[in-house]
């Protein structure tokens, strides 16, 4: 194997290892739909602030994600859009090994 194959083949497995996360996938499902604030994601995921801010630090770090400053408030925003079509294909293949037909 060559170094560039290899070296792609780290970043999607670091990639694919930042994605292993439950509630990265719901701040991600979140983030697809609209923006939102530290504050409601805390609630939607049930973690605290501080983890929260742990787990949005490694999505923009990544470059999935972006902000936008609002006076004191900081509003984030899923950039890189076609991570939900990873998403939706390990939903598919849950799906298929399950036998249910049920989202595709």
């Amino acid at each position: 194997m060559n170094d560039t194959l290899l070296k792609t083949y780290r970043e999607q497995a670091a990639l694919h290892k930042l994605l292993a996360n439950e509630s990265r996938l719901a701040i991600i499902d979140k983030l697809n739909s609209s923006e939102a604030n530290v504050s409601e994601l805390t609630k939607i995921t049930g973690l605290d602030q501080s983890t929260v801010s742990k787990h949005l630090s490694l999505l923009y770090n990544a470059g999935l994600i972006d902000y936008r400053k609002s006076g004191n408030q900081i509003f984030y925003k899923l950039i890189t859009t076609c991570v939900i079509e990873m998403t939706q294909c390990a939903l598919r293949v849950s799906a298929e090994k399950s036998g249910c037909t049920c989202r595709s």
